[in-house]
Formats: structure tokens, C-alpha cells, sequence
């Protein structure tokens, strides 16, 4: 299940789930920290270096908050990645190095596309747009006609970009074992 502002849940909850669920985001981001906190200042755990308490420290931070969901999982993930190397576990530029990988951030633009690409309205949007841009005083009526083909086509191509780009990762990922 996605993560889900409050906003939106509320037509199907009922007002003590509602409730609940204010409580529940509003205490893991509490606990969040104060979990961190607690693991970062005890004292380490036989066999447990004090590097691997900081990393148990980060770790109870990601896990309150993932299972509260007090913040979206992806914002956790982005929030809690500057401690690895605050945390002295990595240098900075390995432990940021990860996350700009041309390979990561190549996805992540492809992902972005294809959500985008899907969304209904987007496609409508990119239509009329085009529409505005070649003409003055509005379409005449045959673009106007043309514009849910248009749509269709570009809900097609961000599908088909998306899935070539995804294709195109995994073979250049795997191509040197083969």
C-alpha cells in the first residue's frame, strides 16, 4: 500500500480510525529520533563495535518511522541517508556516491516519466499545450478533433519509453557477465 496523506484516507475512515492514525504518525516521529538517540548513547552490545551502534542507531530511526509511516517511505529513505555519513559510518562522497550513480538517477528519471506519463490528466495537458503553442486565437475545429488521439499516443509512448528504459538498465547492467 502507498503511503497516504491524511486527506486522503479520510473518506473511507471513520473518525476514531482517523484519529488513530494522527496519533500513530505523530508518535513514530517521536520515537523516531528518541529511538536513535537511545541506540546512539547505550552502551555498545557485546560484540558490537560502536560503528555498528550507530548503524543500529540509524536503523531504529528507519524502521519507527517505516512502520508508523510518519513521514512517506521514499522521504524517510532520502532523510535518513545523510547519516550514514553524518554518522561517520561513510566519507561523505561514498556514502552520497551511492544515490548519484548514473544508473539511479537514469531510473529514477525513467520512473518519473512513466508516472507522469500515466497520470490522467498529463497527456491532456501536453495536448493543449501543443495546441497553444502552434496556434493563436484557438485551435480550428479538426486539431480540436485530434487532440484524444493525440492523448492516446502519449500515454503509449511514456508507457513504451518507460518499459525500453527499464530494458535498456537491466541489459547494460548484466552485459558484462554474459
Amino acid at each position: 500500500m502507498a503511503w497516504k496523506d491524511l486527506s486522503e484516507l479520510a473518506p473511507q475512515l471513520t473518525q476514531g480510525e482517523i484519529n488513530f492514525e494522527k496519533k500513530k504518525r505523530l508518535v513514530g516521529l517521536i520515537l523516531g529520533p528518541l529511538g536513535f538517540a537511545v541506540c546512539w548513547f547505550l552502551t555498545p552490545l557485546p560484540h558490537v563495535t560502536p560503528l555498528g551502534m550507530r548503524s543500529l542507531a540509524i536503523f531504529c530511526w528507519a524502521v519507527i518511522w517505516w512502520i508508523t509511516e510518519a513521514v512517506p517511505i521514499p522521504v524517510t529513505s532520502l532523510l535518513l541517508l545523510p547519516l550514514i555519513a553524518v554518522c561517520g559510518l561513510f566519507p561523505y562522497e561514498k556514502a552520497l556516491g551511492y544515490w548519484g550513480h548514473w544508473t539511479n538517477l537514469f531510473l529514477f528519471g525513467a520512473f518519473l516519466i512513466g508516472l507522469f506519463g500515466t497520470r490522467p490528466n498529463v497527456a491532456r495537458l501536453l495536448a493543449l499545450a501543443a495546441r497553444a503553442a502552434t496556434s493563436e486565437g484557438g485551435p480550428p475545429p479538426e486539431v480540436a478533433q485530434e487532440i484524444p488521439k493525440v492523448q492516446a499516443r502519449l500515454k503509449v509512448l511514456a508507457r513504451t519509453a518507460l518499459a525500453l528504459i527499464v530494458v535498456a538498465v537491466l541489459a547494460m547492467a548484466t552485459a558484462r557477465y554474459w
